[in-house]
């Protein structure tokens, strides 16, 4: 062996290209090995530095087309309060995709002491919005669905960024967003059938009565009809009919993304005609102020049923309204879409 290294050696002194050229090959070889080895190592050998990560399970919401998608905070609360086979539930952020470079709006979460409790609600400003200017800005008030808080859509729907790209794409007006929480009678021990309706109530009485009032006190918001709209996704799509089309006082501007829990069971004409009975005077009378009814539904939701029925009906007394189905069921990707073809429709 000591022999064959000697000879050896003196070959490669012997060829000094020769040598430098199989000790670099063997240096970037060990290196891409090493390299190649420490990133396999990193991401599928070693474990992460928590106790028994062998018990390690991940939970995540899919897309009908496969892709993962977010949960709002409020959903992994319920998750991390009520489940029964996890020892405990933690969260990991992940960041969104890059956005061009464009003036963003405020956004803030404002307490108000509220008919129902202490509560929060999250305030949009667009960009340019002076509190102490003169301008004054229309309203939008975006409802949340079951189980979500006032931070859904901003967490998840990421409205704010929605308006912002069609700000500076100049295809909407400039708005004040408030997104309440749209559970002030809370979700627990209720009977179903009591619950949506009570928290309807609950809900228009605090928008009415507290809401709107104190938008008008501490923000530059027009007061009339006409300056007003609201809309909401699944319960929230069904508040925002309840809200907006019962009254007839408050809110020209109205919509529903998959809109539920208008009724527990199918939506019969007698049932439509007495909820909405202002509205269908009105039409008949040709008086009515509404200025947008607008509903969107994915064609797979299991919703698509009940809306298919609402449109029957307002096609039956010829209330002017647009329905848009699109792709997708009943999640937050159809969600963004109907938000952003909502959004240009409004206070024209």
């Amino acid at each position: 062996m000591l022999n064959d290294l000697r000879f050896a050696l003196r070959q490669l002194l012997k060829n000094p290209g020769f040598t430098l050229g199989a000790v670099l090959t063997l240096a970037l070889g060990i290196g891409a090995n090493t390299a190649v080895f420490s990133l396999i190592y990193a991401l599928l050998l070693r474990w992460l530095p928590v106790p028994h990560p062998e018990e390690l399970r991940y939970v995540a919401q899919w897309t009908s087309e496969g892709a993962r998608k977010g949960i709002s905070y409020r959903a992994y609360q319920m998750l991390r309060d009520q489940s029964s086979s996890l020892a405990a539930i933690g969260t990991v952020g992940v960041p969104g995709p890059i956005l061009a470079s464009i003036p963003g709006g405020n956004l803030e979460t404002v307490r108000r002491e509220c008919a129902s409790a202490n509560r929060s609600v999250f305030i949009y400003t667009p960009p340019g919005y002076d509190p102490r200017a003169e301008k004054r800005y229309p309203v939008l008030f975006l409802l949340h669905g079951f189980g979500e808080d006032e931070s859904a859509w901003t967490e998840v729907g990421r409205a704010h960024l929605i308006a912002d790209n069609l700000l500076a794409e100049g295809r909407i007006q400039p708005m004040i967003i408030a997104m309440p929480n749209g559970h002030p009678l809370p979700p627990k021990g209720v009977p179903w059938k009591d619950y949506a309706p009570r928290n309807q109530a609950l809900l228009d009485r605090e928008i009415r009565q507290d809401l709107l009032p104190s938008l008008s006190r501490d923000y530059r918001v027009l007061e009339r009809p006409p300056d007003r709209a609201i809309a909401g996704l699944s319960l929230g799509g069904g508040q925002a009919l309840g809200i907006g089309l019962q009254g007839r006082d408050t809110f020209d501007w109205v919509g529903a993304f998959s809109a539920a829990e208008l009724k527990d069971g199918d939506l019969s004409t007698e049932f439509l005609d007495q909820t909405f009975a202002r509205l269908v005077s009105e039409t008949a009378a040709k008086k009515g102020t509404l200025r947008l009814l607008w509903l969107g539904c994915g064609r797979d939701d299991f919703q698509l049923s009940l809306n298919n029925q609402l449109v029957a009906w307002l096609e039956a007394r010829k209330i002017p309204h647009t329905f848009w189905r699109t792709e997708g069921r009943h999640e937050w990707d159809v969600w963004r879409r109907d938000l952003a073809e909502f959004l240009p429709l409004l206070f024209k």
